[in-house]
């Protein structure tokens, strides 16, 4: 529970351990008091710290001083879900949600923190009483889940909204409310008769609502991730937090008429279902975060990537250039893929294109796992067991022409040995300067001698690496080109494990009078060392 009284925060422990952060001076949970049994309810009247505990006949409610020592309590009481205090009446509301039938009842506690009067409504059915319970600031009406209006005094109906809400709020001595409808979210504003004057859509679904000093802030969960949405009092959307970030757009060009060019898009970070699509700038598009587009006139062209979800579209732009071509190659014919497949995990794939005519041929692949090669023939290890599906584009000045062929991994029936939990070894023999090269190491934990092929894939704060295959990956080479802190990761792995591990490393200024440029000869093999 938090008391704006008083910047606190309060948390509740089943051991019945009520503890305290006081967010003025530090975010550090301190001791406060101890509850009898387990605390049922939580809240904060003011200053004080309101808890209800299964101690005393039926419930009890208490009340705690700031300082911690115990006001009140009161026994024959009643367990709510929520508690919601009106400071402009004194008044904690709640339902007797452990009784039947239920009912709408207040509770005062004065300015010293004793709780006094009771009053619950004159109807005893439960009827109407559902969560959330919503007061108005000036402490008049009570608005509850079903859209009932209740009188904060009497606690007597007099009035109802026309549907059921998530919550509720006062902007400017206005209703607002949220409802959860066909998996939308609606925020409503309601005129002074309780009539529908306005609504307005959001995604994804929402179910909070606040009143702040630029308007209403509206809070939901998308993927995991909180979206927080500012409306103004007309219900206008003024922000909404992304749930999308940092879409980058790449391509191979330059490029001549008639060759393919390679496109590929990559989010920084993003939640939920994504899709990605790309304009190419020449009235054509394709979908995925990797394609090839051959042009068929030179010039500069702005391709444009799109990612998207449920709630978000973001788009960045990149930069093609066309050239001329010669014009004069023989037409690309029975382009086919030929494979060694199926191999074993851990062992070489070779995949060669073949064709039945062409000339000045060029080749483009994608191998199924992400990754990309060029030439009429290649050889990829693959990390993983299962069918990939592989591609190839030729491509010359008369056009270009696609072929695709399976491959097939099979576990590798000799007993494989992971690598254990890596850690990453910095250099230890000089001070980390901005400017310097540096070396970096991978320190295999395994007592025994894992399984080859090792893969490593090292990433410097959001910059990945290319994949390294071999004892050559174990160590890298860097130059940090700014001081500060930076974030040092590594994935790696063999064909039976996965150890991802990272480290922090504070990079100094280089000092004018000492540009140390040697690099640091600190490093790890992929020795067997004991655990």
């Amino acid at each position: 529970a938090y008391s704006a009284a008083t910047n606190r925060l309060y948390l509740a422990y089943p051991s019945g351990k009520l503890t305290q952060i006081r967010l003025d001076e530090t975010l550090v949970e301190a001791p406060f008091a101890n509850s009898p049994q387990t605390p049922c309810g939580l809240a904060t009247a003011g200053e004080y710290l309101f808890v209800c505990d299964p101690t005393g006949a039926w419930v009890s409610h208490f009340t705690y001083h700031p300082n911690g020592t115990l006001i009140d309590q009161v026994d024959w009481n009643y367990f709510s879900q929520e508690y919601q205090w009106n400071v402009a009446n004194r008044k904690l509301y709640f339902f007797r949600d452990d009784t039947s039938p239920n009912d709408l009842i207040w509770e005062e506690i004065d300015s010293d923190g004793n709780i006094g009067n009771k009053q619950d409504s004159p109807y005893h059915d439960s009827t109407g009483f559902v969560h959330p319970i919503r007061v108005a600031p000036d402490g008049s009406i009570v608005v509850l889940g079903s859209g009932r209006i209740y009188d904060a005094s009497s606690l007597s109906q007099i009035d109802a909204l026309s549907n059921n809400i998530a919550d509720a709020a006062w902007y400017n001595g206005q209703l607002y409310t949220i409802r959860l409808i066909n998996n939308q979210t609606q925020v409503q504003r309601w005129d002074a008769t309780y009539g529908l004057a306005k609504v307005v859509e959001l995604s994804p679904l929402s179910s909070h609502l606040y009143a702040v000093s630029e308007g209403l802030l509206v809070v939901g969960n998308y993927g995991g991730l909180l979206r927080y949405s500012l409306l103004n009092g007309e219900l206008a959307v003024l922000y909404q937090s992304p749930t999308l970030f940092g879409l980058e757009a790449t391509n191979s060009s330059p490029a001549t008429v008639g060759q393919s060019v390679l496109f590929q898009s990559a989010l920084a970070k993003g939640v939920g279902t994504i899709t990605y699509q790309w304009d190419f700038g020449d009235g054509t598009s394709a979908s995925g975060k990797m394609v090839g587009h051959v042009y068929a006139e030179r010039g500069l062209y702005t391709a444009t990537a799109r990612a998207w979800n449920a709630v978000e579209t973001i788009t960045a732009t990149t930069t093609v250039s066309i050239t001329g071509s010669g014009g004069s190659d023989t037409p690309i014919t029975g382009l086919a893929i030929t494979t060694n497949s199926p191999t074993q995990l851990g062992s070489t794939t070779h995949l060669t294109a073949t064709l039945e005519g062409g000339t000045n041929v060029s080749y483009q692949w994608w191998l199924g796992d992400g990754t990309v090669a060029t030439g009429a023939q290649v050889s990829h290890i693959y990390t993983g067991t299962g069918q990939y599906t592989a591609t190839v584009t030729a491509t010359n000045s008369q056009g270009s022409l696609s072929a695709v062929a399976p491959v097939e991994i099979h576990p590798n029936d000799t007993q494989c040995v992971g690598l254990g939990q890596v850690t990453i070894q910095p250099p230890t023999d000089k001070i980390l300067y901005a400017g310097n090269l540096l070396r970096f190491a991978v320190l295999i934990n395994e007592p025994g001698t894992p399984t080859p092929p090792y893969f490593f894939h090292w990433t410097i704060d959001d910059q990945q690496l290319p994949v390294a295959v071999g004892d050559e990956g174990a160590t890298l080479d860097y130059t940090f080109a700014e001081a500060g802190t930076h974030s040092v990761s590594i994935n790696a792995s063999n064909p039976c494990s996965v150890s991802i591990t990272s480290i922090a490393v504070t990079v100094q200024p280089l000092p004018a009078d000492q540009p140390d440029l040697t690099l640091s000869t600190k490093s790890v093999t992929l020795a067997n060392v004991e655990a």
